[in-house]
């Protein structure tokens, strides 16, 4: 009784210590929960709590240790229960290099400081804006048609055709190159111009990059997974079958 009064009163204090989790933060913890030691393991959390994936985490933890969970009365839901206020108290007295934008979720322990945007935005030249907001690159400037120079736009950047308020045609200067709305050339260009890609617009994609003029989907919605070169998502059971393929293994159907 004493020692349960104790674990109580721990997490009690665990979950003071969570609410100053102000910032996106990752870090690789050691979670232990009563006798049941889950592991080096990926945790991450915004303001907010813990992130999906990191609880996920957990859960795969937990999941490693079943044969310990009966012999303390604990199944693998509860044990992630209790040590979501541990992991986020742990978290609470670390600190990190990393910045990441508003609205994004850290997703990363690696040291890169990756992120996803949460849900209803869409990642845009390093930040998280919402979805349907015209993306447009940092320094990316309109000007008029009548301008003389041949080169309007400066470095490699890419003239995409606009419509002023007036009515008059004219251009913004875009990096087609990271721009996920106009990736790879603009896309509405002018006569003779290279027609490029809107990432966004990937069927099922989760989150996506442009990345040297190539989209690339970085996650995909529950029930699809990335192709092999990160283009497009499939349905996990074809991606499965092909990789059986693929990979030579023996197929076996029944009747």
């Amino acid at each position: 009784m004493l020692a349960l009064n104790f674990f109580a009163t721990f997490l009690a204090a665990a979950s003071l210590v969570a609410g100053a989790i102000t910032a996106p933060i990752c870090v690789d913890l050691n979670v232990k929960v009563l006798i049941i030691d889950l592991g080096s393991t990926c945790i991450c959390a915004t303001a907010n709590g813990l992130t999906p994936q990191s609880i996920l985490n957990l859960q795969a933890g937990a999941s490693k240790n079943s044969g310990l969970l009966g012999l303390i009365g604990q199944t693998v839901n509860s044990l992630v229960t209790l040590a979501q206020p541990i992991a986020l108290g742990l978290l609470g007295s670390k600190t990190t290099s990393c910045k990441y934008p508003a609205n994004s979720v850290p997703n990363d322990c690696s040291g890169t400081c990756g992120f996803t945007c949460a849900t209803g935005y869409q990642r845009c030249s390093g930040q998280c804006v919402a979805n349907g907001q015209t993306c447009i690159s940092p320094g990316a400037r309109r000007r008029n048609l009548n301008a003389r120079s041949r080169n309007p736009c400066p470095g490699s950047m890419t003239a995409c055709p606009v419509s002023t308020l007036s009515g008059a045609s004219g251009f913004e200067c875009i990096d087609t190159k990271a721009n996920i709305e106009s990736c790879g050339g603009c896309t509405s260009p002018f006569p003779g111009a290279q027609t490029g890609l809107d990432c966004t617009s990937i069927p099922h994609a989760g989150s996506v990059e442009c990345q040297e003029s190539k989209c690339v989907v970085l996650d995909c919605e529950r029930g699809y997974a990335l192709n092999h070169n990160a283009t497009a998502c499939v349905p996990k059971q074809s991606i499965s079958l092909g990789r059986l393929i693929t990979e030579g293994a023996p197929l076996v159907f029944s009747k």
